[in-house]
């Protein structure tokens, strides 16, 4: 009787299997399979060992970071092609399960946040420090969660940024394999790989900007790497692919406009990168001229009142918000194509918000001496 019944399970189950979607199965495995991947990269490919700018909760010490996020990149993409070149995955793979891997990232985000909820703050005093328990979830209740030189707010963003990277790849894959990838296109793939592999590069320098000071790690951060980060970023290669058009291979923009975006793009990296990098050095270096040209001047020795610094308080922002732009404007037909610009203009102005009330309760006289003293907030002249 038993092996009556064990024998109809394993004849239902397998019908069951038979008529499962695989490649539906596949599509949610190669997504858990990639973050894997990147995990032991992460854990495995040596790195720079450096200190950073913040200090453990408890101890008070700097913590130490081991940066090998460009050469996981890298090598994820290499493998990635390596495996799109061997026939094991299709090279639009991403685009193919799209919504299916959105999914997936949505889960395992909110599982990843309930774990860090529950795990709480281990060096806090109280459960919460006064914040209510769905704030703690949504941003978060520990800045820095680190297991020796596992840093787990920076593995979140080495997995944004590579799927991101993979995202954009893929989709422009998919044009290419239709016949219709456009030259607007390839100018927004290229774009987009110069700025994952800018930011990757410049990896110690992040460790001085918001994300590493303020943010806490919770729902917000977990849920902002693994969905918004590697899919909403991506939201300008749907306009790309929601496009019909009958040239294939060509632009569909003029020349003037895509150098327009080229130029827009650009005019953002350098205030952005400048912004950050002159910062940057002085924090490490505060003595030291930015670009062997700008001696640094900085009120009561903390805050920085000339370069990048000189034009207005969060200038870097602005670079942000006109990289933004010069994406969108590879597709600026498309209304899908502007709520990149638009989120990163909503994002930065409540950063900003949060950004200037720390730094008044951190630096009080200093800071609205620094506000007189450079008294634009983003646009220089303007605002």
């Amino acid at each position: 009787y038993q092996r009556r019944v064990w024998g109809e399970l394993i004849r239902f189950s397998c019908s069951k299997c038979s008529s499962m979607d695989v490649s539906k199965l596949f599509a949610c495995c190669f997504l858990l399979m990639l973050y894997v991947l990147i995990a032991i990269l992460y854990v495995s490919v040596p790195g720079t060992i450096v200190k950073g700018y913040v200090t453990h909760e408890l101890t008070g010490k700097t913590l130490v970071y081991r940066l090998n996020g460009l050469r996981v990149f890298i090598i994820t993409i290499s493998l990635f092609a390596c495996a799109v070149r061997l026939g094991l995955i299709p090279a639009d793979v991403m685009y193919l399960y799209r919504y299916e891997y959105m999914i997936v990232a949505n889960i395992i985000s909110i599982l990843l946040s309930v774990v860090l909820f529950v795990r709480g703050n281990p060096w806090a005093d109280g459960d919460t420090r006064g914040q209510s328990r769905l704030s703690e979830f949504f941003v978060g209740a520990e800045r820095n969660p680190q297991w020796g030189l596992f840093d787990l707010k920076m593995f979140f963003y080495v997995v944004g940024g590579t799927t991101l990277m993979l995202n954009i790849l893929s989709f422009a894959a998919h044009s290419y394999l239709h016949g219709y990838l456009s030259g607007d296109h390839c100018v927004y793939a290229f774009l987009f790989a110069f700025f994952l592999l800018d930011y990757f590069y410049h990896e110690q320098v992040h460790l001085y900007t918001f994300d590493f000071l303020v943010e806490k790690v919770g729902m917000k951060i977990t849920w902002g790497c693994l969905f918004i980060y590697p899919f909403v970023y991506n939201i300008i290669s749907f306009s790309f692919l929601s496009k019909t058009t009958d040239q294939s291979n060509q632009n569909t923009l003029s020349i003037f406009t895509l150098a327009a975006a080229v130029l827009v793009f650009f005019m953002g990296w350098i205030l952005s990168r400048g912004a950050n990098n002159q910062k940057f050095l002085f924090k490490t270096q505060p003595n030291k001229k930015f670009l062997n040209r700008f001696t640094p001047r900085a009120i009561g020795g903390k805050l920085l009142c000339n370069g990048f610094w000189g034009l207005s308080r969060h200038v870097n922002y602005a670079g942000e918000i006109l990289m933004a732009v010069g994406l969108a404007l590879c597709c600026p037909d498309s209304w899908l194509s502007w709520i990149y610009p638009v989120y990163y203009i909503l994002l930065l102005t409540d950063r900003l918000r949060l950004d200037d009330k720390r730094c008044y309760e951190k630096y009080g006289a200093l800071w609205k001496s620094y506000c007189y003293e450079v008294p634009y907030r983003i646009i220089p002249y303007v605002y």
